[in-house]
Formats: structure tokens, C-alpha cells, sequence
């Protein structure tokens, strides 16, 4: 097959592609993961039902390349599935919550991100330090105005935690924090 077919023939078999990352045979979920991610957005843009469907699936592996295919759709697809992708900052696994995080800085400054800050303002009370990371991660993408409205909220919550990574984040955040208080 020529090179340049290639696009073509993954596209039509998309759906196949993105089912054999549910297949009990390691081999074929491991050739699934490795091809999905030559899947055009087009392609993916395609089966985006399938892939969010994919977000619960019991292999964190899965879930992980299930949340960097939704990546590679437009934004506007991806504010789609905005609640969704929020659920995964909460995964068990670093990969996954890594993910869902740089999907959700997709939509900076969008209604949709704006929609999901009491969400993500009450993460920061997760009693997993990277799952208030990631939260926080996303906040940092949140528009002024809207931040301004959880600025004692937020800064309350940061101070509550007292591991040093957390110390380091609410430092950081603080000082923005304080910028929207009284900028």
C-alpha cells in the first residue's frame, strides 16, 4: 500500500481500530493503541461516540489513549464531552488524569470550562494530591472574570492542604488569586 493510502485505510477502519482496544488478546489492544494514535481527527471525529464510551472502560490504558484521541477532535467536539472528560481527572491512573487535564486546557477560555469551574473548585478538596493538581491545572485555564467569583473559595481550599506540593501550588495560585482580588 502506498504511503499516502495509508490515511484512507486507517480512516475506514477506524471503528475497528478504536473496538480492538477492547479486545481480550493484549497484542491486539497493544497494536490498537499503538495505530490509534495515526487515526486523523477526521476519522476520530467520526467514532467520537465510541471513544467517550471508551473513557470508562476498565484499562486505564484505554481509557488513556480513549482521552488523547478526544484530544485531537475540535474543540468544539471536545466541549461536547467536557463533563465527561472531568470524571477522568479523578482516575486512579497518572496517565489518564495527565490526559483528561491537556483535553480539558483545550477549551481555555471557553463557556464550557467556565461551566465546569464549581466542579473543578471542589476537586481541590480531593484527598488525592494529583487529582487537586490536575484540577487546579485546569482553573489556571478558566477566564479572569470567572476565577473572580471563587476567588475566597479557592484560596480557603489551597490553604487547607498542607503536603508540600500542594503548599507549592496554593503559593502559586495565591499570588494569582490575590492579582483577581484586587486587580
Amino acid at each position: 500500500m502506498a504511503k499516502e493510502d495509508q490515511p484512507e485505510a486507517l480512516r475506514k477502519h477506524a471503528r475497528l481500530i478504536i473496538l480492538a482496544l477492547k479486545d481480550s488478546d493484549v497484542d491486539v489492544r497493544d497494536a490498537a493503541l499503538a495505530t490509534i494514535s495515526e487515526l486523523s481527527a477526521d476519522a476520530l471525529l467520526e467514532q467520537a461516540v465510541l471513544l467517550v464510551a471508551m473513557l470508562e472502560h476498565e484499562k486505564s490504558t484505554v481509557r488513556a489513549a480513549a482521552v488523547r484521541a478526544i484530544s485531537k477532535l475540535p474543540p468544539a467536539s471536545v466541549a461536547e464531552h467536557a463533563s465527561r472528560l472531568l470524571r477522568r481527572l479523578e482516575d486512579d491512573d497518572a496517565a489518564v488524569r495527565e490526559a483528561a487535564t491537556g483535553a480539558l486546557a483545550l477549551l481555555r477560555g471557553t463557556p464550557q470550562l467556565a461551566g465546569l469551574t464549581p466542579l473543578l473548585v471542589t476537586m481541590l478538596e480531593h484527598p488525592v494530591e494529583p487529582v487537586r493538581r490536575a484540577a487546579l491545572t485546569c482553573l489556571s485555564r478558566v477566564e479572569r472574570t470567572t476565577l473572580k467569583e471563587h476567588v475566597l473559595p479557592l484560596v480557603q481550599l489551597l490553604l487547607v492542604h498542607r503536603d508540600s506540593e500542594s503548599r507549592e501550588l496554593g503559593r502559586l495560585s495565591g499570588s494569582r488569586a490575590a492579582a483577581l482580588w484586587w486587580g
